[in-house]
């Protein structure tokens, strides 16, 4: 499918992304999206696109509507060096299958490698499947896994 990799500029994009990232992170939390939840990611994510550590960007599918969304941000580890992470990336899910995310994907590592950043971390959902399938075609290797339990 023909979409365009564009950053994320108009008040149609944050609104798009800061719906899909509340939404999403009800799937790995305990956690519930509201419309205020979703007006402070969208404040979050104004103040990030000003942040030139941080590359927020969407796709474009039919009709240029928005189908799927990657933010990715530079920090620094605990020995000083620069790395790139994804933070979260989204992809409709009418517009999955198509290779929507491994583009978002790789235009992440390309903005990465143009800021002489040399090492990508994701973490994913352990029943995200599909997007662990594509990590590992990526070349991603396991580095740790996180447990968690009740007590």
């Amino acid at each position: 499918m023909k979409t365009d990799i564009v950053p994320a500029t108009t008040k149609e994009h944050f609104a798009f992304i800061a719906k899909r990232f509340e939404e999403t992170i009800t799937l790995w939390e305990n956690y519930k999206a509201t419309p205020t939840s979703v007006r402070k990611r969208k404040a979050q994510l104004l103040k990030w696109s000003k942040d030139k550590n941080v590359h927020l960007t969407v796709a474009l599918g039919p009709s240029r509507k928005t189908v799927a969304f990657n933010s990715v941000y530079i920090s620094k580890d605990y020995s000083g060096n620069a790395y790139g992470k994804i933070v979260i990336l989204y992809v409709l899910p009418n517009f999955r299958g198509n290779g929507i995310a491994a583009s978002l994907k790789a235009e992440g590592e390309t903005w990465l490698r143009s800021m002489e950043v040399t090492k990508i971390l994701t973490e994913i959902d352990a029943k995200n499947a599909r997007m662990l399938k594509l990590n590992k075609k990526a070349g991603f290797k396991i580095k740790s896994y996180t447990f968690e339990r009740g007590i």
